[in-house]
Parts: C-alpha cells; structure tokens; sequence
C-alpha cells in the first residue's frame, strides 16, 4: 500500500508531465471568452471611467498581442496573454459597474434626502 504522500507526488508528477505534453494550440473558447469580456465591459460603460478604461485598453492591447502571437505559432504565450486580457477586461467590467452603483447610490440618497425635506415641511 503506497502512502498519500507518494500518490499525491505521483498525481503531481503526471500532471506536470501531462502539461509538458499539450498542445500549444489555442481553442476557440479561449481566443471568444476575452473578446466576449471586453466587449462586456465596453457595454458596461469601461469607456467612461479613467480606471475601467485603462484596463479596458490593456485588455484589447494584449488581446490584439495574444493574436499576433498565435499567428506566428508561438500557442503557449499566446494562451497567457489571453488569459491576462481576460482578467483586465473582468476588472473593466467590475470597475464599470463600480461607478455605475455609485450613480445610483447616489441618486438614491438624494431621493432620500429630497423626501426627506418634503416630510418636515408637511411636519412644520
């Protein structure tokens, strides 16, 4: 009977040697889900705020990169780069939205305040 130690050591030597052996072919749902993303973001309103913008445009920069990188055969960067425009279109989106339920916290509170006023005059 082999200990957990040396089965966890095993499972972890094959997958390190599974990884090795990968293509370095791109899929499609890897090259869509950032494109998706930043797209998501733009919808959102990344374009409007100073912080969700910067990441909005490192997400197409580094999608466009990943692209070229792809083209010229190099897979593996590529798949990285798609990663990382992935998450900076993620934080675009979340910076949007951000600033979007701050508007309508807003709005809210001077909703509030306004009903406010309006009931102590009824009250006066």
């Amino acid at each position: 009977m082999r200990s957990p130690l040396a089965l966890a050591a095993a499972f972890a030597l094959s997958g390190v040697l599974a990884a090795g052996c990968a293509s370095t072919e791109v899929a499609p749902d890897q090259i869509a889900a950032p494109k998706a993303k930043i797209a998501a973001a733009e919808e959102a309103g990344a374009k409007e705020n100073p912080d969700a913008s910067l990441h909005l445009k490192l997400a197409n920069d580094q999608y466009d990169r990943a692209t070229k990188m792809m083209k010229e055969g190099d897979g593996e960067r590529a798949k990285r780069m798609l990663d990382r425009a992935s998450v900076d279109a993620e934080l675009a989106l979340e910076l949007a939205r951000l600033d979007t339920t701050r508007g309508q916290a807003n709005d809210a509170m001077k909703s509030i305040d306004q009903l406010r006023k309006e009931h102590r005059m009824l009250e006066e």
